[in-house]
Formats: structure tokens, C-alpha cells, sequence
């Protein structure tokens, strides 16, 4: 990340990313190009870069000793913005992260990638246009002061929904599976937002736990309201892998599923 601000050419537009500099890196509009058309011809599927799930080749995890929750004044600052009171929701936040081109989203870290889904999602819902946020980007890298907004008010909401966040299900009625069913996850590749990663499609799992009801992701992301039941899923690590002697657990939605018979899958 060291230097000024860099760019790279994705799909024939040059997408420019910030620099080093607070200042570079404060403004809102330094990843979306005025250029790049987020439009719904080109949505991403859930199979893109993003979905690293047993992706080999990315070498090592690197551990940082005595890690800051932030190590830039303008990531604290991106972590504020999602929570500012846009029109939308996480599902639809993580489909436009999973919307980038594989090389802005190699090369970019993990605040950038919020970044830009709060700059996606901002045109999109009619918040502002990509045009004022190209003009606050280029007024910021001028020196120009950038307008403040202080809502003490609102500043306490936020932080209670990220001291607080709601993870109860909406009801605890039975679905299909229960505990002990053998079941396969469904192979398919979405068109669009999913919890279901790519490593597990087609595995033999067998439900270790019912969870409840819960708003299925794929249609909140495409602004549809559906719940479904959720399922701890049990799966042999040898089966996903080739090897291993332990086992994978996940929270899979009913609709991911599909039976095979009773127990006797996933070791």
C-alpha cells in the first residue's frame, strides 16, 4: 500500500485506487471510477474471486503480532460510513463486494472492498451519482474542505448495532431436515448472492443442528423477503478435501439442501 494512489485496467476501464496519503484515502470516490457501469449486466455470480474457499496459491496466513482494529485513520472512517443509515442491507453490501473484478479485488484490502460496496450501493440506492462522488473525490485530493455532518444521535444508534447485533432467528418452526438426516448440498452455481461457498457443493453432510428461521440471503440481496429453515451441517474433512480426519461444520439454508437418506453421511 506504501506510495500515491494506483489504478489498474479491469475489463477496459482504468479503476483507480488510493495511495497512502489520509487524504487519498479519505474520499469517497477513490476506488468507483466515473467510467465503470455497475449496472445489473454485470453482475458477478458467487463463483468469482471472492469465493477463496479452499483456494490454493495465496501462500501463507500472515499473523500480526498486537493487531489495531484499524491501521489507518480512514478505515475507521469506511467502518463508520456502512453503518451511516444507507437503504439496504448486508446481503446486498456483500453481493456489490462480490460484484468487483478479480484484480481491484487482489489488489485491494479489506476497508477498500467496503469502500467501494458503500460507493456501489450509494448510486444505486439514488443516494448520490457517481458524478458528485467523482467531484467530492476530485474537490478532496485538491485540499478542498469536505463537508461534516455531526449527529451525536445517530453516531449512538450505530454503535449500539455494532455492540448489539441481532442474530435470533425468526421463529424455530421444523423444515424439512432434521437432526441425523443425510444430505447433499445442491450443486449449482447462483447467478447471483449466496451462502452457500463453492468448496461444499455436491459434499455428503449430515444436519447436526436446526437453527431456526432466518431471511435467506440470496433473495435479500436481490430485495426479496424470504426466510427459510438454517442447518448445522456436518461434513468429513477427507470428503471435502481428500484428506483430513476431523470435521467441517456449516450453517447451511434449507433450500441449499437436499436429502439423501437417513444418517450414515459425513463420518
Amino acid at each position: 500500500m506504501a506510495g500515491s494512489a494506483r489504478s489498474c485496467t479491469e475489463n477496459g476501464v482504468e479503476l483507480a485506487f488510493p495511495g497512502s496519503s489520509a487524504q487519498e484515502r479519505s474520499t469517497f470516490a477513490t476506488v468507483l471510477h466515473p467510467g465503470t457501469r455497475w449496472t445489473s449486466a454485470s453482475l458477478r455470480g458467487v463463483d468469482g474471486v471472492h469465493d477463496l474457499g479452499g483456494v490454493e496459491g495465496f501462500g501463507a496466513i500472515v499473523v500480526e503480532p498486537d493487531e489495531p482494529v484499524f491501521h489507518h485513520a480512514w478505515e475507521r472512517r469506511v467502518f463508520g460510513l456502512n453503518f451511516a443509515g444507507l437503504p439496504s442491507n448486508v446481503d446486498r453490501f456483500r453481493h456489490a463486494i462480490e460484484r468487483m473484478g478479480a484484480i481491484p479485488y487482489l489488489t485491494t484490502s479489506y476497508y477498500e472492498h467496503w469502500l467501494v460496496a458503500i460507493e456501489v450501493l450509494a448510486v444505486e440506492t439514488g443516494t448520490v451519482t457517481a458524478t458528485e462522488l467523482e467531484a467530492a473525490r476530485l474537490a478532496a485530493v485538491a485540499g478542498q474542505a469536505v463537508p461534516r455532518r455531526e449527529d451525536l444521535d445517530r453516531a449512538s444508534l450505530m454503535v449500539d448495532a455494532v455492540r448489539t447485533p441481532s442474530r435470533a432467528a425468526i421463529d424455530a418452526s421444523a423444515g424439512r431436515f432434521a437432526v441425523g438426516d443425510a444430505v447433499r448440498v445442491q450443486r449449482r452455481s447462483p447467478a447471483g448472492h449466496t451462502r452457500c461457498p463453492r468448496y461444499v457443493r455436491g459434499a455428503l453432510g449430515v444436519v447436526d443442528a436446526v437453527r431456526g428461521r432466518f431471511r435467506l440471503p440470496d433473495a435479500s440481496a436481490a430485495g426479496r423477503d424470504e426466510v427459510e429453515p438454517v442447518y448445522g451441517v456436518r461434513f468429513a474433512a477427507h470428503d471435502l478435501w481428500g484428506e483430513g480426519t476431523h470435521h467441517v461444520y456449516l450453517d447451511l439454508w434449507e433450500s441449499y439442501l437436499e436429502q439423501t437418506g437417513p444418517g450414515g453421511a459425513g463420518g
